[in-house]
Formats: C-alpha cells, structure tokens, sequence
C-alpha cells in the first residue's frame, strides 16, 4: 500500500485551503461589488462575468474556483489557444485578435455603440480583464462591476508613452469606484502597479494557471 508522505499531504492539504479560501475571497469582492454597484441580488439569480482575453488560463483558473457556484461566464477568447478550451471569440463584434489588444479609440466607441443595447451584454454584471488588463478600458462606460486581474505587466498594448499615461489615468477612474477592483494575480505585479499608478492592487492568485 502507498502512502502519500507527510511533507506531501501536507501540500496538498495547504493548496485545497488556498484555492477555497481563494475562491471565497473572489465570491466575496464581487458580492461587494455587485452589492455595491447594480441593484441585484447576487445569491438569488445566476450573475453572469463577460471577459475576452488573449490568454486562456487566468480566466480558467476564476472558472475552476467559483465552479460551484452559480455564476455564468461569457468568455470569447481572443486567445490563440482557445481551441483547447472551447472558448474561442465566435460573435465578437468590433474586437478581433488583431485590434484586440491595444483598440483605437474609434474602436472602443464603436465596441461601445454596438453594445450597449446587446441583449448579451445586458445581462453581464462583470466584467474581468487579465491580459490584457488593459482591456477593461473597454469596458468603462457599460457602468458595470469591473475586475481587473494583471496575469502579467499592466501595460501590456499600450506600450507608447501616452497610451501607459492614459491607462494609469483610467485604472485610477477604476479603483476610485469601490465596487471595482484592482490586483495582479502574483505579488510582483501588484506592486509593479501599486509603483507605476499609486494604486493599492490586491494580490489575487491563480492556482491553477
């Protein structure tokens, strides 16, 4: 009979406390942030997290840990590796993997425009951004809970002088609303945009990602 060691059981006992206390953790900020933003009941009815990223497993990783509640996600990768997942970008409209990470500002007019009276789009409560994070410049003016999760450096696609000052400018807009929330999913880039923004980014982890 094999026995798992001790060191061993040990970590795998300390992994299933982070991933629940992590999953918890999530459940909590956007009950806050729901409670806090549009007039919902979020342990009543089924909440829905709208994200299009270019990286599939952050977004994974949030599925995983709130798999056991009822939480509705529309995630329309953007990734190249989206097969794997069965989540590549098939409506998608404005957006594609070649504007997607770094939009004009046309462009998030017209994302905007052609979405905002969308009957998918209308029942989004969330909206979660990862890699980029950017990418939830996107999505301000839904007036929506927003959750932006840096999965790596925060200014991924805006790379030129004002686009970096100009999302410093619109992640400050975001945190300043308490129902939105700003972190990186490691230490290192929370502080990364707790230097460049001021901004105090909480750490939320992916586990498995």
């Amino acid at each position: 009979m094999n026995r798992i060691r001790p060191n061993r059981f040990v970590m795998m006992f300390y992994k299933k406390i982070v991933i629940f206390g992590c999953g918890v953790a999530l459940l909590l900020f956007i009950n806050i942030s729901l409670k806090t933003g549009r007039d919902v009941e979020p342990m009543n009815r089924r909440f829905v997290i709208w994200s299009n990223d270019f990286h599939i497993s952050p977004i994974n990783d949030i599925k995983h840990q709130l798999r056991t509640f009822n939480i509705e996600f529309i995630d329309k990768s953007l990734s190249g590796a989206c097969k794997s997942t069965n989540s590549c970008a098939k409506d998608l409209k404005i957006l594609n993997r070649t504007n997607g990470m770094s939009p004009s500002i046309n462009e998030r007019k017209q994302f905007y425009e052609v979405y905002k009276n969308d009957s998918e789009m209308n029942r989004v409560d969330i909206f979660m951004c990862f890699h980029p994070a950017g990418m939830c410049e996107l999505f301000m003016p839904f007036n929506r809970t927003i959750i932006v999760i840096a999965s790596t450096r925060y200014e991924l696609g805006r790379h030129k002088k004002q686009q970096w000052i100009d999302l410093n400018n619109n992640l400050k807009i975001i945190a300043s609303n308490p129902r939105n929330i700003i972190a990186g999913n490691n230490l290192y880039d929370a502080e990364y945009i707790r230097y460049f923004t001021g901004i105090k980014a909480i750490v939320l982890p992916s586990i498995c990602a």
